[in-house]
């Protein structure tokens, strides 16, 4: 590409809708710094015969939005109000609905892993060595839901990987890695 036009910074919905609205007609360049497209919304194959989408938790706009309407078709909208900030729903890809109380039972068990981090970074506050949130609540939690007997072990990698996104998203940090404990 000689002369690009337009530079796309992100290959998530956004980005990908802005490629396909400038089509063949524009020159332009999407760049993504993650090693797939798509964003927020990935799905991945943790078992044979098990597949799970992670991310795409927010629905933008209901106003002329294909993701809404067909969210709403399948009844997978919470309600928008502030009382709803704690609820989460999580469907399987054959559409159904995972048991509140399994996810109330998996949250509990990952607010219990940040609560034995938060316990370590009260015995290291005087180290000098950085301990990020990455290297202990994933590790924790990962072996709660392990010694758990109401979830299946096939889904294991994918809470965690569903809460480590949903801690991001509350610290508004692109890696859990580079958020200190200390």
């Amino acid at each position: 590409m000689d002369h690009v036009k337009v530079i796309i910074v992100g290959g998530g919905v956004a980005g990908l809708a802005a490629a396909k609205t400038l089509g063949c007609d524009v020159n332009y360049v999407l760049v993504e710094a993650q090693n797939y497209l798509g964003g927020r919304i990935l799905t991945v194959d943790p078992a044979p015969n098990l597949t799970v989408d992670l991310g795409a938790q927010y629905v933008h706009g209901d106003k002329k939005n294909a993701v809404y309407d067909i969210c709403d078709e399948l009844d997978i909208l919470l309600s928008d109000d502030e009382e709803s900030d704690d609820e989460a729903l999580v469907v399987t890809t054959e559409g159904k609905n995972f048991k509140p109380e399994v996810l109330e039972k998996v949250t509990d068990l990952w607010e219990r892993a940040r609560d034995k981090a938060e316990e370590k970074y009260e015995d290291q506050a005087t180290s000098s060595s950085p301990i990020s949130f990455a290297d202990i609540v994933p590790k924790e939690f990962q072996k709660r839901l392990s010694s758990s007997s109401f979830i299946c072990k096939d889904l294991i990698r994918p809470f965690v990987d569903y809460f480590m996104k949903l801690e991001m998203t509350e610290t508004s940090c692109s890696s859990l890695s580079d958020l200190n404990l200390i």
